[in-house]
């Protein structure tokens, strides 16, 4: 039995190219090296995300027949964080648990996996995740139990219903259909990262970033949400009608199929960005949106009412705004995030902690039950500058760039005592427990 375990997620490594995101081979290696040499033995589980197929080039979806080719140029890309988790696995005593994620889904299969063991030299010994608990319709919870399984290790997408990935049918078929989250990804936001690479920077959630998607390319995002959720245009503008004014008529033939969580988060945030409007200045809006031609970011496509605050795009800037502003929780560690409070219903009550990833955002919350740690990421993150929105929106449209942040966090689980603890580590791979 290993003396303490150590959790990483949401790395993000990907080959070289054009849509990589991730920066920090160096602290990461270090990091990783540095817990070779410590006495302690360590089980270190990656927990799901530490690699991204969806940065490969030419993705299209989910392909086992090429999924040891693609995990190959990702191991390439990063020689330095291969080598590192080679010295550490190298080590007596120490164990090595690889889990999947939401862009990562691969390393369930056999190939992907036997391809890992030989990078790290480690055949046959590495650690794999386990059916947790049956969930909804004979889903299962994955993850690795730890401490007698009352501490839960899990990625996190089986909480996210935009990105849970169906891991009994990759096991028992060697394919998936990947969900609406995976092709947000490769077919809109892969497709403006060459020339917005902000675009990963932003947090991972539905409710916040489909307005700006809107916004930098309408006839990508909605081609994505037509296909996906099979939301039109005039169905949006009719939702968006019925959260205005409750009581109208208007509205009421909405296609029920329409009624998506999705399509309910998206009306509800455009619907705030109009009402602080003036009622005439809201229905112009709502009327012209079905004629904007976008794609408008800096490419004069917009009419010219853009520049007074009053236009389809900054309609749709303002209400990204405003919504990121409500819901901004994301380096709140102490706060539960929606994230938490759909996997605990998943929980049976031996488990005192849980542990996941997926958000993005660190948590160390300790007076829940279960509590809850989350690892967070360790690629950076944009953070919205303060001040008036219509201020903000003059300075994103100016080309103005955000302030980014690296969380560069773990989790730290003492076995014998079942202490569980966030660290950070610096741009050095130094940890720093809290």
């Amino acid at each position: 039995m290993t003396a303490r375990a150590i959790i990483l997620s949401d790395v993000h490594l990907g080959p070289a190219g054009p849509l990589s995101v991730f920066e920090d081979d160096s602290p990461l290696a270090a990091f990783i090296s540095k817990l070779a040499q410590e006495p302690s033995s360590t089980e270190l589980i990656l927990g799901g995300d530490v690699f991204d197929f969806l940065q490969c080039p030419g993705y299209v979806g989910f392909d086992q027949r090429v999924a040891e080719e693609r995990f190959l140029s990702i191991a390439a890309s990063h020689t330095e964080v291969f080598q590192a988790l080679a010295t550490f696995a190298k080590r007596k005593g120490n164990e090595v648990t690889l889990l999947s994620g939401n862009h990562d889904p691969e390393v369930l299969l056999p190939v992907v996996r036997a391809a890992f063991e030989r990078e790290i030299s480690r055949p046959g010994t590495v650690r794999y995740e386990q059916p947790l608990c049956t969930g909804e319709e004979g889903r299962s919870l994955w993850g690795r139990g730890l401490c007698e399984d009352t501490v839960w290790v899990v990625h996190g997408d089986r909480g996210d219903s935009q990105n849970d990935i169906h891991r009994e049918e990759i096991l028992r078929v060697g394919g998936t259909s990947l969900p609406a989250g995976s092709h947000l990804v490769f077919q809109v936001l892969s497709k403006l990262h060459p020339t917005k690479p902000w675009v990963y920077e932003l947090k991972p959630e539905f409710e916040t970033v489909l307005p700006l998607l809107l916004y930098l390319d309408k006839d990508l995002t909605l081609s994505y949400l037509q296909e996906h959720y099979g939301l039109t245009l005039t169905m949006l503008r009719n939702l968006i009608l019925s959260k205005l004014s409750p009581e109208s008529t208007l509205g009421t033939n909405q296609p029920k199929e329409a009624h998506t969580e999705v399509a309910e988060q998206l009306a509800s945030a455009l619907s705030l960005g109009l009402s602080s409007l003036p009622q005439m200045q809201s229905e112009l809006l709502l009327a012209r949106l079905g004629r904007w031609p976008g794609p408008s970011f800096g490419s004069g496509a917009e009419p010219p009412t853009l520049a007074s605050h009053d236009g389809v795009g900054r309609w749709l800037l303002r209400s990204w705004l405003s919504t990121v502003r409500r819901t901004e929780r994301f380096l709140a560690e102490d706060e539960p995030d929606e994230l938490y409070q759909k996997l605990r219903s998943l929980l049976p009550p031996r488990v005192q902690v849980l542990i996941a990833g997926h958000t993005h955002g660190p948590r160390a919350i300790l007076h829940k039950v279960p509590a809850y740690f989350n690892s967070g990421t360790w690629i950076p993150i944009g953070k919205l500058p303060d001040g008036e929105l219509e201020q903000v929106i003059d300075n994103l449209e100016a080309g103005q760039p955000w302030t980014r942040t690296v969380p560069r966090t773990f989790v730290e689980v003492d076995i014998a005592s079942r202490q569980v603890k966030l660290g950070r580590c610096d741009e050095n791979g130094t940890a720093n427990l809290a």
